[in-house]
C-alpha cells in the first residue's frame, strides 16, 4: 500500500496512533497530584470496576500473554488446567487476605505495612527485595515490547519504538503519578480485551475445521490426554513449583497498592474476587489462541508458535497484535515503576528527613526515582533477554524474602524484628543454595519452597528466641476476633441500608 509514493506500513502506523492516544489521554484526563498521598494512591474513592480493571491490566503483562500461548503448544492439557487455576486462584487468595487488612488501610505501600509491625530493618529488606524484583519485571516487559515489534514491523529497528514507548511511559508516570497510571491502564486493558477475542476468532477461521473435528483431533494427541496428565516425571515437578510460585507472586506491591486505594477492606476483598472472574475470561481466550495454533501446526517447536501465528494473518491483524502486546506490557511496567518509586521515596525520607516536611521530599523523590527506574530497566533489557530466566529471577528476588513474612503479618503474626530478619536472611540463603546446587540437577524452581523455609524459620525463631512481652502469642487471636465481629456488624448494616 502506498501513500504519496511512500510505502505505508500498517502495523507501524497503528503503533504510532496507539502511543499518541495513550500519551494524549494520560495528560488530558489524569490529575496533576499536589501531595505525596495523592501521587501514591489518589485522594478520591475509586469504583470496584475501576480497581478490577487496573489489577487485571497490571497482572497480564506481555510476557504472560506470549508464554500462555506457547505453553499450551508445549505442555498441552497440563498447561490449560494450570493456566485456568492460576488465573482465578492467584487473585482469590488475596481476597480473604484483604479482609484482614483493616488496620493497614491508611498505608501507602507493602513496606510500610511490614515496617509498622516489625520495624525499620525488615521494612528496608522489603524495599530492596521489591526494587530488584521490579527492575526484573520491567525489563521483561521491555523485552516483550521489542520482540512483539520485531515480529510485526520489519521496516524500523524495534528497539527504537521500544525506547519511545518507554519514554512515553516514564513521562506520564513521573508527572501524573498513580492517576496517570490508572487512566492509561484502562485504555491499555480495553485495547487488549477487544483484540484478544478477535485474534482467537481469526486463528479459528484460518484452521477451517469445525469444533467437533478439533476436539477429536486433540483426543488423539498424547499431551492432551487425561491419562498422561498426572504422570510423575521431571516436567511435572518443574511445572508444579512454577505453578505455586505464580499463585503467590500476585501478592505483590502493585496489587497491595490497589488494596490501599480501596475505600475499605470490604471493597478490596470484592475487587480481587471480581478480578479472579475477569481473569478467567482473559485466560480462556489466551489458551484458545494457543489451542488453535497447536491444531493448525502440531509439530512446530514452541519457540516459533508466535511467528507461525503472525505469518498467517493480515497486516491489519499484525498491527492489532503488536499494539495489544505493547498495551499490556506498558500497563504492567508502569505499575511496577510507580509502586517501587513510592516505596523508595518513603524509605529515604524516613531515614534522612524523618519528620522535617516529609511530604514535599517524598513527592520530589518519587518524581526523581520513576525515570531512574525506567531508564535503568531499559538499559538492562539490552543485555538480558531470556524471558524464562528473567521471570524465575523475579520470583527468586521477592517470593523467598517478602511473601511469607507479609502473609504472616496480615494473618496476625506478631514477633520481633530479629525473628523476621532471621527468616528473610534464611530465605535469601536458601534460594542461593537452591539455585547453585538443587535447580541445576532437578530443574525445579526454588522460590516457593524457600518461601516456606523462610516462614518456618520465622515461627521457629519466635518460639526459641526470648521475645518481648508484647510479642508473646504468635497470632493475635483477640484482635482477629474483634476485626471479625466488626466486619460482620458492618456487613449487616450495609445489607439493612440496601433493603
Amino acid at each position: 500500500m502506498m501513500l504519496f509514493n511512500i510505502p505505508l506500513n500498517i502495523p507501524l502506523l497503528m503503533v504510532v496512533v496507539f502511543l499518541s492516544i495513550v500519551l494524549g489521554i494520560a495528560f488530558r484526563f489524569a490529575r496533576v497530584p499536589t501531595t505525596f498521598r495523592e501521587y501514591a494512591i489518589g485522594n478520591t474513592p475509586f469504583s470496584t470496576a475501576y480497581l478490577v480493571a487496573t489489577v487485571l491490566a497490571t497482572a497480564y503483562g506481555g510476557r504472560t500473554v506470549m508464554h500462555s500461548v506457547t505453553e499450551v503448544h508445549k505442555f498441552g492439557l497440563c498447561a490449560i488446567l494450570t493456566g485456568i487455576i492460576t488465573g482465578c486462584l492467584s487473585f482469590w487468595i488475596i481476597s480473604p487476605l484483604a479482609l484482614r487488612m483493616a488496620p493497614f488501610m491508611h498505608h501507602l505501600s507493602m513496606s510500610e505495612t511490614v515496617g509498622s509491625i516489625y520495624g525499620k530493618y525488615p521494612r528496608v529488606m522489603v524495599v530492596l527485595s521489591n526494587l530488584f524484583a521490579s527492575i526484573v519485571m520491567i525489563t521483561i516487559q521491555i523485552n516483550v515490547m521489542t520482540i512483539a515489534i520485531g515480529m510485526c514491523i520489519d521496516s524500523v529497528d524495534p528497539k527504537i519504538i521500544t525506547i519511545i514507548s518507554m519514554l512515553i511511559l516514564i513521562l506520564y508516570s513521573t508527572f501524573g503519578g498513580v492517576h496517570a497510571v490508572l487512566i492509561t491502564d484502562l485504555v491499555q486493558l480495553g485495547t487488549f480485551l477487544v483484540i484478544l477475542p478477535l485474534l482467537s476468532c481469526c486463528i479459528f477461521r484460518y484452521i477451517g475445521k469445525p469444533m467437533p473435528e478439533i476436539i477429536s483431533f486433540l483426543q488423539t494427541q498424547e499431551r492432551f490426554q487425561f491419562s498422561k496428565l498426572f504422570q510423575v516425571n521431571h516436567n511435572l515437578w518443574s511445572m508444579l513449583t512454577l505453578f505455586l510460585s505464580r499463585l503467590v507472586f500476585n501478592i505483590s506491591p502493585p496489587n497491595i497498592q490497589r488494596i490501599y486505594m480501596s475505600s475499605d477492606h470490604f471493597q478490596a476483598s470484592k475487587v480481587f474476587l471480581h478480578t479472579g472472574m475477569g481473569s478467567l475470561y482473559i485466560k480462556l481466550f489466551m489458551l484458545l489462541i494457543g489451542l488453535f495454533a497447536f491444531v493448525s501446526a502440531p509439530d512446530l517447536p514452541a519457540t516459533v508458535v508466535w511467528g507461525h501465528i503472525l505469518s498467517n494473518i493480515s497486516p491489519l491483524f499484525k498491527g492489532f497484535v503488536v499494539i495489544s502486546l505493547l498495551a499490556v506490557s506498558m500497563s504492567t511496567a508502569d505499575s511496577h515503576i510507580n509502586s517501587s518509586a513510592i516505596m523508595i521515596s518513603q524509605e529515604i525520607t524516613d531515614i534522612v528527613y524523618k519528620k522535617k516536611n516529609p511530604d514535599r521530599h517524598q513527592f520530589l523523590l518519587a518524581k526523581i526515582t520513576t525515570p531512574i527506574l525506567g531508564i535503568f530497566s531499559l538499559m538492562l533489557s539490552f543485555y538480558c533477554n531470556d524471558l524464562m530466566e528473567l521471570i524465575k529471577l523475579g520470583f527468586d528476588c521477592f517470593i523467598p524474602i517478602v511473601t511469607g513474612p507479609f502473609i504472616l503479618t496480615i494473618l496476625g503474626f506478631r514477633s520481633s524484628s530479629y525473628s523476621v530478619l532471621t527468616g528473610m536472611a534464611t530465605g535469601i540463603l536458601a534460594i542461593i543454595i537452591w539455585n547453585k546446587w538443587v535447580e541445576p540437577v532437578t530443574d525445579v524452581n526454588g522460590a516457593f519452597p524457600c518461601m516456606l523455609i523462610n516462614s518456618l524459620v520465622m515461627i521457629t525463631t519466635h518460639y526459641l528466641w526470648p521475645q518481648k512481652k508484647r510479642n508473646k502469642g504468635v497470632f493475635d487471636q483477640a484482635n482477629a476476633l474483634k476485626l471479625w465481629v466488626n466486619a460482620r456488624a458492618s456487613c449487616a448494616s450495609m445489607r439493612k441500608e440496601n433493603t
